[in-house]
């Protein structure tokens, strides 16, 4: 009967055994495979970031966010300078609020009347009193500053969940920040 226990256990070890090294050896090709797709992918992104600068930025936008976009959108297309052209993310007219709205990124405004429009070198505000500045364009961080030719930058922060920008904070020196939403 002892003999009949050693026998059994000795099996049961010898398959737990083999379960074992066939589990580990899975996971040690597992762990090869993404590493494999890991290098490949950032070859092809390193290509791809030399050879078109713009689809590069749209696949980063699509897999990383928009924060991580913005990172390389700076690098690459020179924003780190005062540039005349608008940054395109923020191009447009923007109704603004005076505290944030918790919508989608489809939210098209009711009206546009309170508005601002950024375009290439130019920051116009409609209300509550018109105003227009000639203004570059340069990104710090996670921030647009629209540099006026006279006095303190117009600060643009597009907020962006995931790929999207949802709507951009914008503050006039010495004033409250108010949130954009773009017309369409």
């Amino acid at each position: 009967m002892v003999n009949f226990n050693i026998t059994r256990s000795s099996r049961r070890f010898r398959f737990n055994a083999a379960v074992g090294l066939i589990s580990l050896a899975l996971f040690a090709g597992y762990v090869f495979a993404l590493t494999q797709i890991q290098h490949s992918t950032e070859k092809t992104y390193a290509e791809l970031r030399a050879s078109d600068p713009d689809l590069y930025l749209s696949k980063i936008r699509q897999a990383e966010g928009f924060r991580v976009y913005l990172r390389q959108f700076t690098e690459l297309k020179g924003y780190g300078m005062p540039k005349r052209e608008a940054p395109p993310f923020v191009i447009g007219r923007w109704v603004l609020y005076g505290e944030p709205k918790r919508v989608d990124d489809a939210y098209v405004p009711p009206n546009c009347l309170d508005d601002v429009v950024i375009q290439d070198g130019l920051v116009r505000f409609g209300r509550p009193k018109p105003a227009e500045y000639k203004v570059h364009y340069v990104i710090e961080g996670a921030q647009v500053l629209a540099q006026r030719d006279k006095g303190a930058p117009i600060t643009i922060e597009p907020v962006g969940y995931g790929v999207h920008v949802n709507h951009i904070e914008i503050t006039l020196p010495g004033a409250k920040p108010r949130y954009g939403y773009l017309c369409k």
